[in-house]
């Protein structure tokens, strides 16, 4: 309600003084919020360029392979720093081999790339939902670096078949890993469960719903 006795010229004033300073806030906002967006990825930029810049030791490699738990839990920082340089890295490789191998069968460049682009952003959200929800139960840096470890079995995704079986040996690889950074079974279990049941069941539930949509046509 607009007070009595107050010029018009005056209620005026106040209105637009009302506006800029709301736009003011909001401008203060987005850009508190734009920096934070920034810092987030200049930091994780920062992360990934300073993993793929250990080299990996073939004697560690090999001990991983055969006792990812003990191997794991018996390596320090920089050790596992190369674990997880190793993870990204064949990740990487797994993605390029397979681009090479469907265009190769007559796959286009452009299906192929979508397909390991939704790969890449499920092992980034994988990544991401244990580095939040298990950040109480071990370091934040231990955890980004169990998580990418894991990673390694990506290697082998070739075909689409092969990639089903790199997402079961990942997820049973990042277990031994979380359980190697010190989180207890039930944790380690849990992580899992969350990071990727979340995508296994949304992949099953387009399965479903494409197929219920066949159905109907």
């Amino acid at each position: 309600m607009l007070a009595r006795g107050v010029p018009p010229e005056g209620r005026e004033a106040g209105f637009v003084s009302a506006v800029r300073g709301a736009v003011a806030a909001l401008f203060l906002t987005w850009r508190l919020l734009l920096t934070r967006a920034f810092g987030l990825v200049a930091d994780t930029a920062r992360r990934i360029t300073g993993a793929l810049s250990y080299r990996p030791r073939p004697r560690l490699l090999l001990a991983f392979a055969r006792a990812p738990r003990a191997t794991f839990e018996a390596a320090d920082a920089a050790e596992r720093g190369r674990l997880a340089a190793f993870g990204l890295r064949a990740f990487i490789a797994g993605a390029l081999i397979a681009g090479a191998v469907e265009r190769v069968g007559g796959t286009p460049l452009s299906v192929s790339a979508g397909a390991w682009l939704g790969v890449a952003l499920w092992a980034a959200a994988r990544i991401a939902i244990v580095s939040y929800v298990g950040r109480d139960l071990a370091g934040r840096r231990t955890l980004l670096a169990a998580s990418v470890a894991a990673l390694a079995p990506y290697l082998i995704a070739s075909t689409p078949a092969l990639r089903v079986v790199a997402f079961l040996l990942s997820a049973y690889l990042m277990h031994e890993t979380l359980r190697g950074a010190g989180v207890d079974d039930r944790g380690a279990r849990t992580l899992v469960a969350f990071s990727f049941g979340a995508q296994a069941l949304v992949v099953v539930a387009g399965w479903l719903l494409g197929g219920v949509f066949v159905l109907v046509g």
